[in-house]
């Protein structure tokens, strides 16, 4: 199935982001007018436009928080984590690319900042993050673990 994208690649990895609309982690507005913008099979357009994408969300995420519209924020939050991790995706076969850490990195804070948001609410709507700390081949992994009434993911 091709999605928007005639590279196979490229429209799985749309999919994939898409994906996670049901669960807040994307628009499918923003996902499609963002995969519109990209030049097919080109890495940097992808990757450019992706950026662009969560650094606006991320943006009307702050300016949620300012407000007080603290549900907006978060949601804006989660949005931005997943756009951010999208634009890094293929930038991995050059391994040394400096903004591999840069957008990971605001992929995490972007999604620390929804977990944060996640757990003023935690009373009311059944569920909590913690973080926690597992060694994987004797090396500290640090990740967050949740739990609510109906559903447990770790």
């Amino acid at each position: 199935m091709n999605l928007v994208f005639k590279d196979q690649t490229f429209s799985f990895e749309l999919l994939r982001t898409l994906s996670y609309a049901p669960y807040g982690g994307a628009d499918i507005g923003e996902c499609l007018s963002t995969a519109y913008r990209i030049e097919e099979g080109n890495f940097e357009s992808w990757y450019t436009e992706w950026y662009k994408t969560a650094e606006r969300i991320h943006a009307l995420a702050i300016d949620s928080l300012e407000r007080g519209n603290r549900i907006s924020a978060r949601e804006f939050y989660m949005r931005a984590s997943n756009y951010y991790r999208t634009a890094e995706f293929f930038l991995h076969g050059n391994p040394t690319d400096p903004r591999i850490l840069e957008t990971w990195g605001n992929s995490r804070n972007t999604f620390r900042q929804a977990i944060r948001g996640r757990a003023l609410f935690a009373g009311s709507h059944g569920g909590a993050a913690a973080r926690i700390q597992l060694h994987y081949f004797r090396r500290p992994w640090t990740r967050r673990s949740y739990s609510g009434a109906t559903t447990s993911v770790s």
